[in-house]
């Protein structure tokens, strides 16, 4: 039986690095496939749809140079609303959660918020941007 897949949609420099994260601790039980930008991201998943693979997770950072994470997780919602959905935004990023929020408010589905941990940090010591997660139910 086929992996389920796990979709990664980031054109960030860090999507090689998240990436591996995600093969290294879920590569057993999932296929990890990465994606650009939005477009690549559709078109991976309608692959994956017409190849009757299951889409358990799609992550989507929110600055894709052609639509927001926001947008594509949306269309994805209609493409295969089994998907769970997580966007990717910056820590601090206040014009992209304002967005989020808002877009939650008008368009419901989104529940969770998770601020990204830094660990082994002292408390007082510099931090280096981390990321949101915003998970849907």
């Amino acid at each position: 039986m086929a992996r389920p897949v796990v979709l990664l949609a980031d054109g960030s420099q860090t999507r090689g690095r998240v990436e591996a994260e995600l093969c290294k601790r879920y590569g057993t039980d999932y296929r990890v496939v990465t994606a650009g930008s939005a477009q690549e991201a559709l078109e991976a998943l309608g692959k994956l749809r017409d190849g009757q693979r299951q889409v358990s997770l799609v992550l989507a950072g929110q600055r894709l140079r052609d639509a927001t994470g926001t947008e594509l997780l949306a269309r994805v919602r209609q493409l295969d609303p089994a998907a769970r959905r997580v966007l990717l935004i910056s820590w601090g990023d206040q014009a992209s959660m304002t967005a989020v929020v808002q877009g939650t408010v008008l368009g419901g589905g989104l529940w969770r918020i998770r601020g990204a941990v830094h660990r082994g940090r002292r408390a007082g010591s510099h931090r280096r941007p981390g990321r949101y997660q915003l998970a849907d139910p």
